[in-house]
């Protein structure tokens, strides 16, 4: 008779080979603003990348891959992209996951016709149709990127939503099924009031002032 122990490690190993495989894609966010240190009126570019995709990439794609970005509408403002019809950028470029001058222009427009940028959100999606010729999606790189202002003081997270479903792909490593995306980089900002004038800067203006001052009492008595 088998011993327990045999048995135990006979199940694990049947376990572990019939669970499906997962590489390791990656979605993050990332900014090149220091955002430990913002004041009120500064714009910040936040972006969110894809790694882990195998390159040469022959035999994993995504096809297609939903995103929601929170942020708090209090402390920031969102800026739409103007020659964005979601608001958020996704371009055919040298490091993004749309780089192909072929299928890109075809992606970035499925992209845009799923996404948006709204008070508190970005939310990013991305599906191979309608375009049905535009592919999936096969390079590591920048998936997109927005905006936003700094309004108030205050401190927190931009983060993905952690609503399940909110952030979840479809990819041959998931048998074309959605999952859950493997994230990372939740990031924390910190918010102080409107910069404070140089000591120059304010000297300056009370110089300004002082000669404004002294050409009007020139005038009144001239005109005395």
């Amino acid at each position: 008779m088998l011993s327990r122990k045999v048995i135990w490690f006979a199940c694990s190993a049947l376990m572990l080979m019939s669970a499906p495989a997962r590489a390791g894609v990656v979605f993050t966010l990332s900014s090149p603003s220091d955002l430990s240190a913002l004041t009120v009126g500064q714009e910040v570019e936040i972006d969110l990348s894809i790694s882990g995709l195998p390159s040469p990439n022959l035999t994993n794609f995504i096809f297609n891959v939903n995103t929601r970005i929170l942020f708090d509408s209090s402390l920031f403002q969102a800026i739409p992209d103007p020659n964005s019809t979601s608001g958020l950028t996704a371009v055919v470029a040298p490091g993004s996951v749309f780089d192909n001058n072929v299928q890109g222009p075809l992606q970035v427009a499925n992209f845009n016709a799923q996404s948006s940028l709204t008070a508190g959100a970005a939310v990013g999606n991305f599906s191979e149709s309608p375009n049905v010729n535009s592919g999936a999606i096969g390079l590591n790189g920048l998936y997109y990127s927005f905006l936003l202002r700094a309004i108030a003081p205050g401190s927190g997270t931009i983060a993905f939503d952690p609503t399940p479903g909110a952030n979840q792909y479809a990819a041959n490593e998931t048998g074309f099924n959605f999952a859950p995306l493997n994230t990372s980089g939740n990031l924390s900002f910190t918010i102080s009031g409107a910069a404070v004038p140089e000591p120059s800067s304010i000297g300056m203006l009370a110089v300004g002032v002082a000669a404004l001052g002294c050409r009007r009492l020139a005038r009144r008595r001239v005109a005395d």
